[in-house]
């Protein structure tokens, strides 16, 4: 489970470089990334 979603935030940090996150449609999501990132790193 851990690992799936791993990659899942892994392929939206990819998408990130080629949808930045200033675009107007995709503003709240990274918010949302960020959130989830921190909240794996935290443990």
């Amino acid at each position: 489970m851990k690992r799936s979603l791993l990659l899942m935030v892994l392929f939206l940090i990819g998408c990130q470089s080629t949808n930045p996150p200033d675009a107007p449609q995709a503003s709240g999501q990274w918010k949302t990334l960020n959130t989830t990132i921190n909240d794996i790193q935290a443990g």
